[in-house]
């Protein structure tokens, strides 16, 4: 094998429970003795129970073999066990060991799979092997965000398919094997040229190379993400983990597998969302959003208010449900309760369903409370389940930060170790996108690793060490890229006047004006595509339509139509689409509705001119006022009413007013500018 640097080379952690042992046997008999690689064997042990794996072990592999002791600095080609009654973990290459504590929740792979991850990086590799339970699976994805390599066990072979179950059901794992071809597979992967320890071998990716704008490309078509602005490096070591994995040795040869293969991009794009979070992560910090921003929020509220959350890159949801459970707390504790909506987005819809369905493995038990525990979770079997009033308190949504509109009028603003992966460029862009949300005086709370940037002068510190501040107003957008997240204005700034500069330098009057006009003239208007799917609202639509009460966001407005009003809704826009013509209902009477509250629908074609993509706009407004119309005649008015039937069409031509509204991104499936 190489001559490995004595501090630069792979650790390999195991994990094991019941049924583990023919697979740990398996496993070495299977290992050279040669590899530059250090073992360390987490095993469910029983603490009355005197382990004789060390000797078993000892039999299948000629590496030396120890029971670990606190402080042994671990070496190349050397197998450690964990010893009974402790837990394990790794910092600077050094094993420490704790004693278990009795009577709670004991997961030793995911501890020191956790400290793996942090200590040696993208020299990580975990291994989880037979067992009961879910003990690895939350290890294995912060080894996977670290960039470092995740196995398991191919379940049909295990004694227990507990363990590997649950680490197949994050779809993080890189190799499922059996157990005797982990061993080799794991050679192949660090012997990579892109991977390998010895500098002699190891080759670099150019990210200048026209493989990566290749690669983005492709990436970009398929997702409608683009990564050109991330952050170079990162995305460099996942583009080389995959080659590793795949075995291709030359990048022209991987973009042709990409070109080929579309799992492979599907799996090269997931590779690049990859995050960790938990459960109130950091707790010093979450106990500032408690005990200093929750009673901010409401102190400025009054009655008929409403409070906003705005988790950005929620990944599998923990974040969101963390300061749901806060909120929650706080009302229950003061007793002044509000209408609180925590609205959490990320890019990955594959981790937006799972945070949607609220059930998560029981080591979650490790970084919350007891009393969280017992009051916002239902224990099931081995998972535990979000209890549904702080389940419909959060609304989930796909959305893409950079790209996206944001969401507005916005209390809190909680977006961690996200702008860690963004170049300068994209990260001021979404700090822009930050300030274009939050109401005056609303938070923003950061990764402990990150910063607001040139905004500062906007921002007063709450919490310097875990980044935590509160908005003092003042936008000024990030005019160095004019591809900002929120909408563009609808007419150049430098045709307001010099009598408007200070209105041209802060986005944030000119859209509270804007808003205005819509509020004061306009009746509520809805722009959807042919998917029903909603990208821009403006005006007061909450009369019309409702936000769901949690879980995943629907972005179709038939879900979101008030009791009543779906069948007409949904009767319009078929109209519309197909025929290619105005629709104007009168006197929509919805279940439950006073005759003086009954409505007009009107809805008409429109195509988006820069993507030419078919979309309607949708106009409500009540019965007794008569509805903006556009230049031109409208095809058809007729009496809908759900109960009684409808009347006979009214063709006659109708006089337009010009409505002028904001260009809009269209995305299906994201979040439109949700008011």
């Amino acid at each position: 094998m190489t001559n490995t640097p004595s501090n630069d080379f792979y650790v390999v952690g195991i994990g094991a429970s019941a049924g583990g042992l023919d697979a740990l046997e398996k496993f070495f008999s299977n290992a050279p003795s040669d590899s530059d690689m250090a073992y360390v064997v987490i095993q469910h042990l029983s603490p009355d129970y005197k382990s004789l794996m060390a000797d078993l072990l000892a039999k299948r592999t000629e590496m030396p073999v120890h029971v670990a002791e606190d402080g042994v600095t671990v070496e190349p080609n050397h197998v450690y066990l964990i010893p009974p009654k402790q837990s394990i973990t790794i910092f600077h290459r050094k094993l420490f060991l704790t004693d278990r504590e009795t009577g709670q929740l004991y997961l030793p792979i995911d501890i020191f799979f956790q400290s793996l991850a942090e200590d040696v990086e993208e020299k990580a590799i975990g291994v989880i092997l037979s067992g009961t339970g879910s003990d690895g699976a939350r290890g294995l994805r912060a080894i996977k965000e670290k960039g470092g390599l995740a196995i398991v066990q191919d379940e049909r072979s295990a004694k227990f398919d507990g363990m590997p179950r649950s680490a197949i059901a994050t779809n993080l794992v890189d190799y499922i094997l059996l157990p005797e071809q982990i061993a080799h597979e794991i050679i192949n992967y660090v012997q990579h040229p892109c991977l390998a320890s010895d500098p002699a071998i190891k080759r670099i990716i150019s990210p200048d190379d026209d493989s990566i704008s290749k690669i983005f490309a492709l990436l970009r078509s398929s997702s409608g993400v683009d990564f050109t602005f991330y952050k170079q490096n990162t995305m460099m070591r996942r583009i080389e983990r995959r080659m590793g994995i795949k075995q291709i040795n030359t990048l022209s040869d991987y973009v042709h597998l990409l070109y080929q293969t579309p799992a492979e991009v599907n799996t090269l794009y997931r590779e690049f969302l990859i995050g960790v979070t938990h459960f109130f992560r950091d707790p010093e910090a979450f106990d500032i959003i408690k005990k200093e921003v929750i009673p901010a929020i409401f102190q400025n509220k009054k009655r008929g208010d409403s409070i906003r959350v705005w988790v950005a890159g929620c990944s599998t949801g923990e974040e969101a449900y963390s300061i749901a459970i806060l909120l929650t707390e706080y009302m229950e504790t003061t007793g002044h309760h509000m209408d609180v909506k925590v609205f959490a987005t990320d890019l990955d819809k594959n981790a937006l369903d799972f945070a949607g369905k609220g059930i998560y493995p029981e080591s979650i038990a490790e970084d919350i409370t007891v009393d969280n525990l017992q009051n916002y979770f239902i224990k099931s079997g081995e998972t535990y389940v979000v209890t549904r009033r702080v389940r419909e308190m959060v609304i989930f949504a796909q959305q893409n930060i950079t790209t996206d509109p944001p969401f507005s009028k916005v209390d809190l603003i909680t977006c961690r170790n996200l702008l860690i992966y963004f170049q300068p460029v994209l990260q001021k862009k979404v700090i822009s996108a930050f300030q274009f949300g939050l109401n005056q005086d609303g938070f923003l709370f950061l990764g402990s690793s990150e910063t607001i940037g040139e905004s500062e002068d906007f921002f007063q510190s709450v919490s310097s060490k875990w980044k935590t501040y509160q908005y003092k107003g003042g936008f000024r957008p990030n005019l160095e890229d004019n591809r900002l997240s929120h909408p563009p204005m609808p007419y150049s700034p430098t045709s307001v006047g010099r009598r408007y500069n200070a209105a041209r330098e802060d986005w944030r009057i000119i859209d509270g004006i804007q808003r205005g006009v819509f509020e004061a003239f306009l009746p509520a208007t809805v722009v959807v595509d042919e998917n029903m799917d909603v990208v821009y609202i403006a005006g007061d639509t909450d009369a019309y339509l409702r936000l769901p009460s949690g879980g995943l966001f629907t972005a179709n407005i038939l879900k979101q139509a008030r009791e009543g009003l779906s069948v007409p809704l949904s009767t319009a826009l078929h109209k519309v689409f197909k025929e290619q013509q105005e629709v104007l209902y009168r006197n929509i009477h919805l279940e439950g509705a006073s005759e003086s509250n009954m409505i007009d629908l009107k809805a008409k074609p429109f195509t988006e001119p820069a993507s030419r993509q078919k979309m309607a706009f949708i106009q409500f407004a009540p019965a007794t006022q008569e509805p903006v119309t556009y230049e031109g005649a409208v095809s058809s008015v007729q009496t809908f009413d759900i109960n009684g039937g409808r009347a006979t069409a009214d063709s006659r031509p109708r006089t337009r007013a010009a409505i002028h509204a904001r260009k809009f991104t269209s995305n299906r499936g994201r979040v439109g500018n949700i008011q």
